[in-house]
């Protein structure tokens, strides 16, 4: 069969980019042949791949996936996004003269969501979730087709790197990068991952808890992205932690990611040359505490690196994926998203006291990082791979 996928750029080393080229690979392997609407990419169309990339801006997204549908002829079409942007692409699909049957692999960052995103899944021919949340929700609200497998991590790219040292080295920073403790931060500079609060915690541990010597890396654009995020630079600036911050690179692109191997668009220093590996290993925590989630695959990265791991306890898909194995903040209050789910705000002083207790306590860590360990090892890209061929074949 051939199967058009609808994602971001599987050439992406984030999120949706890094499941669309899962996916992709799989579905070769299994004797398909792949076509992609590569959204976000400028317009181009790639052939220098296992398969065939149509590479559209936004904007574009209908007329490219004329272009594919048209060009290719797939006999299914494959959309890899969230449930919102999903919904978007299957009424793409209809104006775009498709007739054949649409499959989705989503993820629900949150619950619940609105009845007209609801509505739009009960007229596909299969879906496929993260999380046992995510299919007893759909279920639950008349959606008949759901399947459930989770995201995976490679246990092969995904390692454990022991010297430190020499990674932070590559930095160029002229500290003594031995004596700090460093913070990872690994999302986009968006509303839904909280970067203000976090950085407001370190603001309160290095100004009222003393601690000097923290750092906190930001993987994530240090400008908002079409009036979407903040502008980091600033609040670091306003909040005087700008010797107490590692930025990315200004030319950094967040939905594009960090080459996982060789090392690209490196931060606001001009020799940094670390890769996305690395600059997991270099970090001796992550916190990732989105107000709500679907997944949150860096959760088990960085697990598999053997990083302690805080995240929030959202009593839902990320409380699923991580189970125990990592410290948990729990809501100090909720609210209402845009797609109607509830979220979770937290307590900057909360998160302050984790991170401080994580630090300074040796046992803690070491019980965090192999309870992550173990916790990482229950993801695997394999059943999602089988279930697509499956459902794509048999429905």
């Amino acid at each position: 069969m051939k199967i058009g996928i609808i994602s971001h750029s599987p050439l992406w080393t984030t999120g949706f980019g890094v499941t669309c080229n899962q996916l992709a690979q799989g579905l070769i392997n299994s004797g398909h042949t792949v076509c992609c609407l590569a959204i976000g990419e400028g317009e181009n169309v790639l052939e220098g791949h296992t398969f065939k990339i149509y590479q559209v801006d936004w904007p574009k997204a209908h007329s490219g996936l004329v272009a594919l549908i048209n060009d290719e002829r797939p006999d299914v079409i494959l959309i890899n996004f969230d449930i919102n942007a999903t919904s978007y692409f299957i009424n793409f699909c209809k104006t775009a003269g498709w007739q054949g049957k649409v499959f989705a692999h989503i993820v629900m960052d949150g619950f619940p969501v609105y009845e007209n995103l609801l509505h739009t899944m009960r007229g596909i021919d299969g879906i496929i979730v993260p999380t046992k949340k995510s299919k007893q929700y759909l279920k639950a609200n008349g959606i008949k087709k759901v399947y459930y497998a989770t995201h995976g991590v490679d246990r092969n790219e995904f390692i454990s790197l022991v010297n430190k040292k020499h990674i932070r080295s590559k930095l160029g920073i002229k500290k003594d990068l031995t004596r700090f403790f460093i913070i990872g931060v690994f999302a986009k500079n968006e509303e839904r991952k909280q970067l203000p609060k976090i950085l407001l915690a370190l603001h309160h541990l290095v100004f009222k808890l003393k601690q000097k010597n923290i750092l906190l890396y930001l993987h994530t654009q240090t400008k908002p992205a079409i009036n979407k995020g903040w502008d980091l630079e600033f609040i670091v600036s306003h909040l005087n932690l700008n010797a107490h911050v590692i930025f990315t690179a200004k030319k950094f692109e967040q939905d594009r990611g960090i080459d996982k191997y060789s090392g690209f668009g490196s931060s606001s220093h001009d020799q940094k040359q670390l890769n996305y590996i690395e600059r997991i290993n270099m970090c001796d925590l992550i916190v990732n505490i989105p107000f709500s989630g679907g997944f949150e695959l860096c959760n088990i990265e960085a697990q598999a690196c053997g990083v302690p791991l805080i995240t929030i306890n959202d009593s839902g898909n990320i409380k699923e994926v991580v189970g125990e194995s990592a410290v948990l903040i729990e809501p100090a209050m909720k609210s209402i998203w845009g797609n109607g789910a509830w979220i979770c705000l937290i307590n900057e002083l909360e998160l302050a006291d984790k991170i401080l207790e994580i630090k300074n306590n040796d046992v803690l860590r070491q019980s965090v990082i192999e309870k992550g360990f173990a916790n990482s090892k229950k993801f695997s890209w394999d059943k999602l791979i089988k279930l697509t061929h499956k459902i794509i074949t048999e429905n």
